[in-house]
């Protein structure tokens, strides 16, 4: 009885009440379709979206690959703000006005070489690597867009630090023009390495996307041989200066700028022909 009368009541309940809740007509608006424009994008801008939000939506990736670009809107600022007393400090060496353009150009691609984000990008694929393999497109429009978050992630920083230094410091015409496009060659150049390194050495036995970034050979090895493509002019400039006669050290800048645009143009070469190749057959 304890049972049966309560059953008994609340089944009335309901049966009074739950076929009118159910159907009931709460007014709620019915969408009108407009015809609108589709946006339509490329395949390549699809994947540099693709990418670009995956960099941007993890911050420990951002603070251990991309803190060379803080280093480098940091150090900019400071100068900027220091800059009488940089000028008094290079108006003491003789011919001191020259080497403000290079000495900066070398700064700035120094502080680039920190910068890693393309080195780790194929190990943190590790787990959806077979989801790019498998869509419709060309390896070499994968590989590339990958590079160009690097570049494209680097360019305002770069072009926001330049614009400074060209207020800020009396320059010629030729430093002027090397302060921007040395840096950002170095930027794209170390972006094509990076992912020509981690085609190379992938790490996809990793737990937390961290420890592609912290811990892979790749983001490493990078990072090693962008410092030492950029040290080893400025060594070899001071062993001449030192040992024997060196040529204008804007003339010198000019031939290292042209060495790193031919080392770059030879890594995209190698990225959509060989690289795309090794990309294809890459397994995890």
């Amino acid at each position: 009885v304890f049972c049966i009368v309560p059953f008994a009541v609340v089944y009335l309940v309901l049966s009074k009440s739950f076929i009118r809740i159910a159907t009931a007509n709460r007014g709620h608006k019915k969408i009108v379709y407009r015809e609108k424009k589709m946006k339509v994008s490329g395949q390549r801008t699809a994947l540099l979206c693709k990418e670009m939000r995956h960099f941007l939506g993890n911050p420990m990736y951002i603070f251990n690959a991309a803190i060379g670009l803080l280093f480098t809107i940091i150090g900019a600022v400071y100068l900027f703000i220091k800059k009488d007393d940089i000028l008094l400090f290079v108006s003491i060496l003789p011919g001191g006005e020259d080497l403000i353009g290079p000495l900066l150009c070398a700064s700035f691609g120094v502080l680039a070489s920190l910068t890693i984000i393309s080195a780790p990008m194929i190990s943190i694929e590790a787990k959806t690597l077979w989801i790019s393999k498998s869509l419709p497109l060309r390896e070499r429009d994968i590989l590339l867009s990958k590079a160009d978050v690097h570049t494209l992630a680097s360019l305002p920083f770069i072009v926001v630090s330049v614009l400074l230094m060209e207020i800020a410091f009396p320059m010629p015409v030729l430093s002027r023009v090397l302060l921007f496009l040395f840096p950002l060659t170095v930027t794209v150049f170390n972006a094509y390495m990076g992912i020509a390194i981690n085609l190379k050495y992938p790490k996809f036995d990793w737990v937390n996307e961290t420890d592609a970034v912290k811990q892979g050979l790749a983001p490493f090895l990078a990072m090693f041989v962008s410092i030492a493509t950029v040290a080893l002019p400025i060594i070899v400039y001071v062993l001449l200066f030192k040992f024997a006669s060196v040529p204008p050290i804007e003339i010198y800048l000019s031939v290292i700028f042209v060495l790193f645009a031919a080392g770059t143009a030879v890594l995209y070469r190698y990225l959509t022909t060989r690289g795309a190749e090794v990309f294809r057959n890459l397994q995890n």
